[in-house]
């Protein structure tokens, strides 16, 4: 879990048009691969009522997160190309709408592995508050997805407020 978030003010922009603005301190530095881990697990709690402020939060951080990973499934894609051949689609493939699929050759398959481990090693920092766990108090949260989130996840402050905007 994140360890504390420090607020503070930034400025963005030059000139006339800076703007300041709250930011959470150093935001939440994890890799590129525990980001892609938690995504599934951030969009479950997306689909739960939560009260204004954690929701508005949770959100920002969802789409932060989205921004990021999209960097790993656009390589993810151009390393099954490098590395692989298109075949035809299987009756269940072509169900979900694909004619042909991609597919990593077998000899090819160790090395796309390594470059998957360095990719997904990657430091990230996401410019945005680690998630309070007493936010998700109001929630029924399987014990997978709460691992999944850990490194969106933080105990420093019981009583935090979430950001305000």
């Amino acid at each position: 879990m994140a360890k504390g978030n420090n607020a503070a003010a930034v400025k963005t922009g030059t000139g006339p048009r800076a703007v300041q603005r709250w930011a959470p301190g150093p935001g939440v530095n994890t890799t590129l691969g525990r980001l892609v881990g938690a995504e599934k697990a951030l969009g479950a709690i997306l689909k739960h009522s939560l009260p204004m402020k954690p929701a508005y939060h949770i959100s920002k951080l969802a789409s932060l997160v989205a921004a990021e990973t999209r960097v790993y499934y656009e390589r993810q894609d151009a390393e099954i190309k490098e590395l692989g051949t298109e075949r035809e689609a299987t009756p269940a493939e072509r169900a979900l709408g694909n004619v042909t699929v991609w597919q990593v050759k077998p000899e090819h398959l160790e090395e796309y592995a390594k470059r998957m481990n360095e990719l997904a090693e990657i430091p990230v920092t996401v410019p945005w508050g680690a998630i309070h766990v007493t936010w998700l108090e109001s929630i029924t949260i399987s014990p997978a997805e709460l691992t999944a989130l850990a490194p969106l996840l933080t105990e420093s402050d019981p009583s935090a407020e979430p950001p305000k905007a």
